[in-house]
């Protein structure tokens, strides 16, 4: 028995919205699957670039820290290739930690009268150094930046140490 040609046209037509239908959800399917790949990729590339900036911080701390003294102030720079793409920026502080205040607060504000004894001023006098340490890069047209910071604590040389207990 064949089928009536009215009932045949009617399935071609079911068919083909099938078809449509499944193009479709493939098509949207692919879609999602291409957009996340190339959302990963971009945070691998970001991951990349943070673990590189955070490498050369730390280049630049090390390099600090080697030096016999420690200058307070601003500097900066660039890196060399292949890392041209980053610029640096360091900050190294001086801190008086007994008093809580940077050398600003200490020249503006002076020490109370009483507050140093004869064992003191016998004593080796330290000074602790914040250094603080900024990488730079762009990233599709957005700055992208890092900082990390850290101490070091240094004994002041004896004239420097008596030079500073005669302010005092």
């Amino acid at each position: 028995m064949a089928a009536s040609p009215k009932k045949l046209v009617s399935q071609y037509g079911f068919l083909l919205m099938e078809a449509v239908l499944a193009i479709m959800i493939v098509s949207a399917g692919t879609v999602a699957i291409m957009r996340t790949y190339a959302t990963s990729l971009a945070a691998g590339t970001i991951s990349q670039q943070y673990l590189e900036a955070s490498m050369l911080i730390e280049q630049i701390i090390a390099q600090t820290l080697s030096q016999q003294e420690i200058t307070a102030g601003l500097t900066n720079g660039s890196f060399e290739y292949p890392y041209e793409a980053y610029s640096w920026e360091q900050t190294v502080e001086e801190v008086y930690p007994e008093f809580e205040m940077t050398e600003e607060e200490m020249a503006e504000e002076p020490v109370p009268p009483g507050t140093e004894t004869e064992d003191t001023a016998q004593q080796a006098v330290y000074l602790l150094k914040k250094i603080s340490v900024k990488v730079m890069w762009q990233y599709r047209s957005t700055d992208k930046e890092l900082l990390y910071s850290t101490a070091t604590i240094r004994e002041l040389p004896q004239e420097e140490t008596e030079d500073l207990k005669s302010e005092f």
